[in-house]
């Protein structure tokens, strides 16, 4: 394995030095032989190599190029590892050559899939003060405080428009309170009021119905396309600006006060990475399709993570041929299942590079709206709730 820092002077060990030799060779594609210095390669000499349909001749599997990358307090080296070659459909449908990169490391910091959403947002005119209630949907969670009951709570401030309120609901127990609001991107409270069943007051609709999702609103969404994990990795926003509601109940995640993780790059880095397109099945509760047919958002993004398939995980889903990075790490002949541990799977921290950590899919668990596949610190994959505090190891594409 070779190893290139994309710095000033950009450094280049073994696969410099073919490169060097081969100058003849890729002269067509660099114009000019002096492009090329004795101590490497910039990154637009990279992305020259890559366009010439000829990276694999200069760049091995598990390669690293190292960048650097800043959370807006503290600078990291950041070692891309590549995962893959082959080409990339990019939006406007060309399809052109591409060397795909993924983090080898995980992010130093924890990055909610998607955070617990709201079950009302006002919209003409402000909440006023009073009594109200909310009915839960028939059928869900019988034995906890569910199945059609209703419950009621007593505001003492009004909500302004633009407002939300949420509900606490924790597993195994009943729905316990309501807080609200200012706006979808307020962490600071109006008030808590606790609940109590029954239909006093002013009724506000029913759960999944003409109120927000009840899932969503107790673990997260598991929709990669309106998720905060995908908004912050294609962000080049200062911190506390990047996030903003992608759908109606969608509420602020609890990482919203980073900078957008393209800010931490160089421009020169971001310049040589392109947009693939990305296919990522929907669950079948919320989003349409069914369990045998799904449907799927396509999506053209800079930054992302893989889905089950591109990590060499099982799936019969097609959200992307599988990486040679991680099935050659395998050692399976066949894509793994997701039962099995692989300690090769394991992806440590970029600030604690012994600690393993659970690391984000982009793929949903397509039997719920919240829970979200990831890979385990033991290296095996398994789902969870989208509002968990797991980190991520994103990839890229040079096209």
């Amino acid at each position: 394995m070779s190893t290139t820092e994309v710095t000033d002077p950009v450094f280049l060990d073994a696969t410099g030095l073919q490169v060097v030799q081969k100058l003849d060779d890729i002269a067509f594609v660099l114009k000019t032989q002096s492009l090329i210095p004795a101590t490497g390669l910039t990154p637009a000499q990279i992305q020259a190599i890559v366009r010439s349909g000829r990276a694999s001749e200069y760049f091995d599997i598990g390669d690293q190029i190292i960048v650097t990358w800043s959370d807006g307090t503290t600078e990291y080296d950041f070692p891309f590892d590549v995962v893959d070659f082959g080409n990339a459909t990019l939006e406007d449908e060309s399809v052109v050559p591409a060397m795909w990169l993924q983090s080898h490391y995980a992010l130093p910091f924890a990055t909610q899939f998607d955070a617990t959403e709201a079950i009302y947002v006002v919209t003409d005119a402000a909440l006023a003060a009073g009594v109200y209630y909310f009915t839960t949907p028939t059928g869900y969670e019988a034995s906890y405080g569910g199945d059609g009951k209703s419950y009621y709570f007593t505001l003492q401030n009004s909500v302004p428009v633009g407002g939300c309120i949420k509900l606490t609901w924790g597993s195994n127990v009943p729905p316990s309170k309501v807080t609200t609001f200012a706006s979808l991107s307020s962490t600071t409270a109006i008030e808590e009021a606790t609940l109590t069943e029954g239909t006093s007051g002013t009724g506000l609709g029913t759960l999944n119905d003409t109120l927000g999702n009840v899932t969503t609103a107790r673990y997260g969404y598991n929709n990669y396309e309106k998720s905060a994990l995908r908004q912050y990795l294609n962000s080049k926003a200062a911190a506390g600006a990047w996030w903003t509601p992608q759908h109606t109940y969608d509420y602020i995640c609890n990482y919203a006060d980073k900078q957008g993780f393209m800010a931490g790059f160089s421009d020169e880095f971001l310049d040589i990475l392109g947009k693939p397109v990305l296919k990522t099945a929907k669950n079948y509760i919320t989003d349409g399709g069914t369990s045998a047919v799904p449907e799927y958002s396509t999506l053209a993004d800079t930054f992302f993570v893989p889905s089950l398939g591109q990590h060499y995980f099982s799936s019969s889903m097609d959200e992307g041929s599988a990486w040679e990075y991680w099935k050659e790490l395998s050692g399976s002949a066949n894509p793994v299942s997701t039962s099995t541990t692989v300690p090769a799977f394991i992806t440590t921290a970029l600030n604690a590079k012994t600690s393993a950590q659970y690391v984000w899919l982009r793929s949903a668990n397509r039997g719920s709206a919240y829970y979200e596949w990831r890979v385990g610190s033991s290296g095996r994959a398994s789902s969870n709730t989208a509002t968990d505090g797991y980190r991520c190891a994103p990839a890229c594409c040079i096209c």
